[in-house]
């Protein structure tokens, strides 16, 4: 509910100004309150006048209060910054609203020196389906690469091109691995081992070759210099036991995986089970074993100056995590200037 109720007021930032002290909840809580106060006094179950006159005041009473938080926080942030509004148009011709730094400030000059990131969202009709179909997994990969062969041949002129979460994985995960490591193969395969670490090494060379081939496809030109953000799994090796997590990928144009970011919110029984690493025969007992992992940091990628900063999934709908996200990012000097989120089925 939180993600959608901004979605429908995204444009009314003089009625969702109370998201600054609590996110999207804060909003929803507030059309909770509004919606289930004219309900009862509009269709009133053997209330009195009073009653019904009580609904009607909270209802009233907490849009008015909403108004006046958004007009004192504005107006003491018009005060006190220099800032202004300027327009900003998206492809679509939509007026949306961004801020014009001090012209006086020398970032400011520098911003307006620099062309803006050019983005391609890349997006095919793919029904979700969650039966591990290993030829799906390459059915879709081959899909998306096609569906950006022919988007780059048409406009060379990209800076980014952005898939879906999963689309890059083509049974071909990202690996991490230290060659000084031993790789101890999971239970059941033992007797193995041999077999289990060569087929480990030999995967974590296609990883490589399979970014590279994307990376043509991204840039047919050999000046291109367009990046590629894509959602796949990535295995880690280097932990005992080792770890995967659902992960977005930054390929830069030289074909190299540059930048690695890890879903910190994994889906609770979908993406991973409660407790499983600490009582083993949980994961033995349900259909996705121990799940992923979760990633530990926000990441920030830099493309053509710009802070990029991946989210996966169902993290854009958990506002504390997206505001501690950026946060830790502005902290570090990474302050994203785009937010990126992709999902199974869409961007």
């Amino acid at each position: 509910m939180c993600s959608s109720d901004l979605h429908a007021l995204v444009e009314k930032t003089w009625l969702i100004q109370i998201a600054d002290l609590g996110g999207a909840y804060a909003v929803s809580g507030m059309i909770v309150v509004v919606a289930t106060a004219m309900l009862e006094f509009l269709f009133p179950v053997r209330r009195s006048s009073t009653t019904r006159g009580v609904f009607l005041a909270v209802a009233i009473g907490t849009v008015l209060a909403s108004l006046g938080y958004s007009a004192l926080t504005i107006g003491r942030h018009e005060q006190s910054s220099s800032n202004s509004a300027v327009e900003v148009r998206n492809e679509a011709g939509k007026a949306l609203s961004a801020p014009e730094a001090d012209p006086s400030a020398p970032e400011a000059a520098a911003d307006r020196s620099r062309p803006p990131l050019r983005i391609a969202l890349v997006q095919e009709s793919l029904d979700t389906v969650f039966d591990g179909d290993p030829e799906r997994s390459v059915e879709m990969f081959r899909k998306y690469r096609d569906a950006t062969r022919a988007l780059c041949e048409q406009d060379s002129d990209l800076d980014l091109v952005v898939w879906p979460e999963s689309a890059f994985t083509a049974n071909i995960p990202d690996q991490l691995l230290d060659d000084a490591a031993e790789l101890n193969p999971p239970p059941g395969f033992e007797d193995r081992r041999h077999e289990y670490q060569e087929f480990v090494k030999a995967r974590s060379a296609e990883g490589p070759r399979k970014a590279a081939s994307v990376a043509r496809v991204v840039n047919p030109q050999e000046t291109g210099l367009a990046f590629l953000i894509a959602g796949s799994d990535t295995i880690d090796y280097r932990s005992e036991p080792y770890r995967i997590y659902n992960s977005a990928l930054l390929v830069n144009p030289q074909g190299e995986v540059a930048g690695r970011y890890f879903k910190q919110h994994p889906v609770m029984f979908g993406e991973y089970v409660p407790f499983a690493e600490q009582l083993p025969w949980l994961a033995r007992i349900t259909p996705i074993g121990a799940g992923i992992a979760a990633g530990k940091r926000a990441e920030a990628f830099s493309i053509r100056g710009f802070w990029v900063s991946p989210s996966i999934c169902f993290e854009s709908t958990v506002p504390h995590l997206i505001r501690r996200q950026v946060k830790q990012l502005v902290t570090e000097g990474k302050s994203p200037d785009v937010l990126i989120k992709i999902g199974r089925a869409h961007v």
